[in-house]
């Protein structure tokens, strides 16, 4: 059995926009939005809920949309935007640079500067923030609310 840390294995296909492992079902929309439950989540392309011991991640993107970096898309829209929403000034996003990802430490990915960059584009356009990108001992993102 694989480690909790690695939630998404970025080592298994996805396969027609749907992923499953003993911790986690990540399927594409049926044709409706599942109702809303207790711990459910819901952003604008993705709903998780719990369900039978495994967290379930309905979501509406589209196949190149998903393919690529799964467990990345799922930490941009979901833990970034809820940043971005709750935060009352500024957010700093910190990660690492390796040659390689240290798997100690449940990374499955190295991340650059372009990619800090992309990530500020990308969630600038739909929250108000401004952004900057910084290399000091690691990527630092750091979004600041726009006056």
């Amino acid at each position: 059995m694989r480690e909790a840390t690695v939630p998404i294995d970025p080592f298994v296909d996805v396969v027609d926009g749907r992923y499953v492992d003993e911790l986690v079902v990540v399927q594409p929309i049926a044709s409706s939005w599942p109702a809303r439950g207790r711990g459910s989540v819901r952003t604008p392309h993705f709903d998780i809920a719990p369900s039978d011991g495994r967290l379930v991640v309905t979501h509406s993107l589209s196949r190149s949309g998903i393919s690529d970096d799964l467990s990345g898309v799922i930490v941009d829209e979901l833990f970034v935007a809820e940043a971005l929403r709750s935060a009352a000034r500024r957010v700093v996003v910190a990660v690492p640079f390796e040659e390689e990802a240290n798997e100690s430490y449940g990374h499955v990915r190295t991340l650059t500067l372009d990619d800090l960059a992309a990530l500020g584009v990308a969630m600038a356009e739909r929250s108000g923030f401004s952004w900057s990108v910084h290399e000091f001992h690691g990527g630092w993102l750091v979004f600041d609310r726009r006056a």
